[in-house]
């Protein structure tokens, strides 16, 4: 009577199986190949950097402009 609930619940354990296999799989081949960078990063960084170095200059240059301006304040 419940055989299809038997069969469902078995599959279903082999897929997770295989799942788990795979991600295993996957896990080995990336730490195998070893921690890469791409080839932009350093860029992407000195990008960073410097929005962040912008972004302090504005807030030192306009840091009493919000009070002056703003008329809820």
């Amino acid at each position: 009577m419940y055989e299809w609930a038997t069969m469902y619940v078995h599959q279903r354990g082999e897929d997770m199986r295989r799942e788990r296999e795979k991600h295993l799989l996957i896990q080995q081949a990336l730490a195998a190949r070893g921690k890469r960078d791409p080839f932009y990063a350093p860029v992407l960084a000195g990008v960073g950097r410097r929005l962040a170095e912008w972004g302090s200059q504005l807030e030192e240059r306009y840091a009493g402009l919000d009070a002056q301006t703003d008329p809820a304040r």
